[in-house]
This record gives C-alpha cells, sequence and structure tokens, in this order.
C-alpha cells in the first residue's frame, strides 16, 4: 500500500467493521521496483464473537483505466 494511502484505507476498513457494512475504495499501491498501481478495494468487514474480525473482498487493479480516463478529459479540456 502506497504509504500516504494507509490512513485513508485503515479509515474505510474500521467505517465498515463499525458499521458492519460493504465498503468500497480507490487508493493507490507501491511495487517494489517503486512503480505505484491504482486499485479498487472492496471489502466487507465481519465482526462476531466466535470469529474475531474477517475481512473479504476484492481489490482490482485500475491503473489503465484511471490513465485512459485521465486522456480523455485531457483532450477534451485542451480542445476547448
Amino acid at each position: 500500500m502506497h504509504p500516504e494511502d494507509r490512513s485513508l484505507v485503515e479509515k474505510a476498513l474500521a467505517s465498515s467493521a463499525a458499521e458492519s457494512a460493504a465498503g468500497s475504495l480507490d487508493h493507490r499501491i507501491a511495487l517494489p521496483n517503486g512503480e505505484e498501481r491504482i486499485v479498487h478495494h472492496h471489502a466487507e468487514v465481519e465482526v462476531g464473537a466466535e470469529a474475531g474480525e474477517r475481512v473479504t473482498g476484492t481489490i482490482q487493479d485500475i491503473t489503465d483505466r484511471r490513465r485512459a480516463e485521465e486522456q480523455i478529459h485531457y483532450s477534451r479540456t485542451s480542445t476547448r
């Protein structure tokens, strides 16, 4: 996880646990080679007396989609 996004992700997970609800968040991850990727993180936090706390969910790399969106936005604003 990107160090600057860690507290954002921790707060989102804590909020999901407190509300017993699913949550979604886009955040960055830092790869060992220094590259940054953007991921969409969907998590469900289950809190129970027997199970303790369990997090399930998916993480999807959306870097290419985000870059394409930025390119489209740039193209639209530069042609005005």
